[in-house]
C-alpha cells in the first residue's frame, strides 16, 4: 500500500510540474495597440522571437542533440533581456517570455513587478 502511495505523489508531482507554465495566448499584457504595433515593427525580424497580438514578446532558443542548458546562465540572460534590453516594452505593459528548450531548458515570464522585483546576479560583470 506504501508503494502505490509513493507511485502516485510521483506521478502527481510529474503532471503538475509539466503544467506550470500558462499557455502564451493566456497572459495578460495591458500595452496598448501602440506599443504593440511598435514593438512587432521593431523585433519581429529577430530570430525566435515572435509578437503576439495581445502584447507578448516571445523568444525561444534550443539547443541540438544532446546539448544541455546552463541554467545559471540562461536565467541571467533571460532576466538582461527582459529587463533591461526590452524594458521600453515591460514599461509600457508587454510581457517578455524567454523559453530555453532542450536539456536543462526554462520558461520565464517577465512583467514590470517582476522587473522591479527581482535582482540580477554578477554573472556578466567582468571580474577584477
Amino acid at each position: 500500500m506504501k508503494l502505490k502511495s509513493i507511485f502516485l505523489a510521483c506521478l502527481s508531482a510529474t503532471t503538475l510540474s509539466g503544467c506550470l507554465t500558462v499557455p502564451v495566448e493566456e497572459l495578460q499584457p495591458t500595452a496598448d495597440q501602440e506599443t504593440i504595433d511598435t514593438a512587432i515593427e521593431h523585433l519581429s525580424e529577430i530570430e525566435g522571437m515572435t509578437i503576439t497580438e495581445n502584447g507578448v514578446i516571445y523568444y525561444v532558443a534550443s539547443l541540438p542533440g544532446n546539448s544541455r542548458w546552463a541554467t545559471a546562465h540562461i536565467l541571467e540572460s533571460s532576466y538582461r533581456y527582459s529587463c533591461q534590453d526590452l524594458r521600453w516594452f515591460v514599461n509600457r505593459g508587454m510581457i517578455v517570455r524567454m523559453r530555453f528548450q532542450g536539456n536543462s531548458g526554462t520558461t520565464q515570464d517577465y512583467d514590470l513587478e517582476r522587473c522591479e522585483t527581482e535582482v540580477p546576479t554578477s554573472l556578466y560583470e567582468p571580474k577584477q
